[in-house]
């Protein structure tokens, strides 16, 4: 399958229009958002997904795209590692 073929599938599926806010309210887990500035999606999904989740948080890859733990792995693994250690010094 080529490049264009996926992301062809990829924008169809899209524009179905799913709605996953309501559901994403009710998260009650430390959650992280990471996304690539160069997403075709756009960083606005993100931004509405962050924003609908409570304590939720959002960091940005620059040079990433859809992929971001492929793209930029040294980057990513830090966020997941700056996530995971202001996590477990939390107060459970």
């Amino acid at each position: 399958m080529t490049h264009s073929q996926v992301n062809s599938l990829l924008m169809t599926d899209l524009q179905k229009g799913y709605d996953l806010r309501q559901q994403l309210q009710t998260l009650n887990r430390p959650v992280l958002i990471v996304q690539g500035h160069q997403d075709p999606v756009g960083d606005k999904t993100a931004e509405d997904i962050h924003d609908v989740i409570p304590g939720s948080r959002l960091r940005y890859i620059a040079r990433a795209g859809h992929y971001p733990w492929l793209e930029e792995p040294d980057e990513f693994r830090r966020i997941i590692a700056e996530f995971l250690s202001d996590w477990a010094d939390e107060p459970k």
